[in-house]
């Protein structure tokens, strides 16, 4: 870390491409912190490939820290430049299981075992048997996995009016498959990629039953989280990964208060209120 200047961040996510909507909230969080430190932004598009060139950059500015890559296969590739090169690396939303382990990064956000014990939970509940659905992402079957293994009933056939739709994909695939099915009646369960705004606006006024796993913090609570610890490390005048290990509110390089609850997102019969941009993604 350069001892002389401001702190100097690399702030990564999807700014561009279909789920840009968490780029657009992650740089919104971040430019609140611009006055306490240099931010460095860089657009992974959530595509692996990308965020190694993005991580090779932040390599060649000289960053101090590195915020963001809400894609777990992003964070996985560029994570492990990140420890190479000695970069502490803070995750706000990228979930899966073993990241902290192989990037030697700190995550703020709960992760995929928490996710599916939060689902198996609702299942048992309310006695429901589910129906699995999944779009062609990394992401939808390392979820429908770990499930499986959670909650090995998961999809044993019981009545209809007990049955769930579990559609584990992007916010944006995930719409796309409420929208073109018919009937109120129908029960979604849908993943935390569904707990962004612009998933609400792709469904508009359309009625379903939709259920949400929500992580707390929420993933803009994260991003702050994740600034005012470096922040905080970085006031300490000690070296940032090293404060960042012993901070109490990680063990283990995960963050202690996060976790995940399933709420129930209201919608009104109607029709959806996609802009032309958002339908063509969603035919995409």
């Amino acid at each position: 870390m350069k001892n002389a200047g401001p702190l100097r961040i690399g702030v990564t996510g999807p700014f561009s491409g279909p789920r840009s909507a968490y780029g657009d909230m992650l740089k919104s969080v971040s430019q609140g912190f611009s006055d306490s430190c240099e931010l460095v932004f860089g657009d992974d598009e959530a595509r692996p490939e990308k965020a190694v060139t993005v991580a090779d950059h932040f390599i060649q500015q000289e960053v101090d820290a590195v915020i963001g890559h809400f894609n777990s296969e992003c964070a996985r590739q560029a994570g492990r430049l990140y420890r190479q090169h000695g970069i502490p690396f803070v995750m706000p939303a990228s979930t899966a299981p073993d990241l902290v382990e192989v990037t030697s990064g700190f995550r703020i956000c709960p992760s995929d075992r928490a996710q599916v014990a939060a689902m198996a939970e609702w299942l048992q509940q309310n006695h429901f048997a589910a129906a699995i659905e999944t779009d062609d992402t990394a992401y939808a079957a390392r979820l429908a996995s770990l499930l499986r293994d959670e909650y090995p009933q998961v999809e044993t056939v019981v009545s209809k009016e007990k049955r769930v739709h579990i559609l584990l994909g992007t916010h944006v695939w995930v719409a796309a498959q409420i929208i073109q099915r018919n009937g109120p009646e129908q029960i979604y369960l849908v993943p935390d990629d569904c707990a962004v705004a612009e998933f609400d606006e792709l469904l508009g006024d359309v009625e379903r039953a939709v259920h949400v796993v929500r992580p707390n913090p929420t993933f803009d609570q994260a991003v702050a989280i994740a600034f005012q610890l470096v922040l905080s490390a970085k006031a300490q005048g000690a070296d940032l990964s090293q404060a960042l290990k012993v901070s109490p509110d990680f063990h283990n390089g995960e963050f202690r208060q996060a976790g995940f609850t399933v709420e129930k997102l209201r919608i009104a019969t109607g029709h959806n209120t996609a802009t032309p941009h958002q339908m063509r993604d969603l035919a995409s």
